[in-house]
């Protein structure tokens, strides 16, 4: 099958899968309520959600700029932001043809060190899938009266997640050492090997250096606290009662669900989960649905934003004076 029909039948597949579910959702809705919740809404609440979220995507482009600067090269802060601003409306807009990582590789295209950017990418992706899971194991013991052990089991899960890291530390740093001293081949086994050699060394700059495992675990854990503040100010607009501590295990979860690649971005999965956990005297189901569907417009609004700076940027000086070639040159 060709890749771009492949490509196009699976996000086919994830647009119908995410419509299906939410379409279900959304047949339980009492839409007389829902137009009350929208009018007696408190938009400023919602203003404060938009700040929090550019907030959050900043916090971000920190933590890719940590995992870049893991190899003592040059990769100017602004730049790295405004790419990876941009990069949201790629996944917003062309999911079927770049994608927000694919747009970030592609603007190092012709770097000396691509390898490492695609690497810091899978890093951030995978930090952030372990930080994730990290916040909401201590949301779920907040929330749980579990007794004395409780703590016990929590650091017993950040020790097995610490072991997990030296481990794929370990696995990697052998695979340098195999490969570097295995027999030469030819062809494309030989480029598959040299892109393995470079792959693993770059993600042994990065997990070799504690203070960047550090600093961006840190920003990570502050982001995942940005997230919690944007549903919590969200729900606070549309008049939810639910206590702050209900949102520490529910939106790590949330944003894990946001990761799921049946989904378009967790749509219809992550309102089916808000109104399993949250649903009750101190929320509706108009309340949770409206809450996570305004969560998604921030985004949608974001991704315009960044499309707009797209099309500017690609006018100015400064950007293009920013280029691949200077990025080369400054690495060597």
């Amino acid at each position: 099958m060709p890749r771009n029909l492949s490509k196009t039948l699976t996000l086919i597949f994830r647009f119908l899968f995410s419509l299906t579910i939410l379409g279900a959702v959304l047949y339980r809705i009492n839409w007389n309520e829902m137009a009350e919740v929208i009018s007696k809404g408190d938009y400023r609440f919602l203003f404060l959600s938009f700040v929090l979220y550019l907030l959050a995507v900043f916090l971000q482009g920190v933590r890719w700029h940590i995992f870049l600067k893991s190899d003592n090269g040059y990769w100017p802060f602004w730049k790295i932001q405004s790419i990876n601003f941009i990069s949201f409306f790629h996944e917003l807009y062309t999911p079927a043809k770049l994608g927000s990582d694919a747009y970030r590789i592609i603007s190092f295209r012709g770097h000396k060190n691509i390898h490492h950017v695609a690497t810091s990418l899978f890093a951030l992706r995978l930090q952030g899938l372990i930080v994730n899971i990290c916040a909401g194991c201590i949301g779920l013991f907040i929330l749980m009266d579990m007794g004395e052990w409780k703590i016990s089991v929590l650091f017993g899960y950040c020790f097995l997640v610490l072991l997990a890291c030296v481990v794929a530390k370990k696995v990697l740093s052998d695979i340098v050492i195999q490969q570097e001293v295995s027999n030469v081949s030819k062809g494309l086994r030989e480029k598959i090997r040299l892109h393995l050699i470079k792959t693993a060394k770059a993600f042994d700059q990065i997990l070799g250096r504690s203070s960047v495992l550090i600093t961006s675990s840190l920003t990570a854990f502050v982001f995942v606290g940005v997230a919690i503040l944007i549903y919590g100010c969200t729900g606070t607009a549309f008049q939810m009662k639910i206590l702050f501590v209900d949102y520490l295990f529910v939106v790590p979860v949330l944003l894990l669900t946001a990761m799921i690649p049946i989904t378009i971005h967790g749509r219809g999965v992550t309102e089916l989960l808000a109104l399993y956990f949250w649903q009750g005297p101190d929320a509706t189901q108009e309340q949770i649905v409206l809450m996570c569907l305004a969560v998604y417009v921030l985004l949608v609004v974001q991704g315009l934003l960044g499309g707009l700076l797209w099309v500017v940027l690609r006018t100015t000086v400064w950007y293009h004076s920013l280029t691949v070639e200077n990025f080369s040159k400054s690495c060597e």
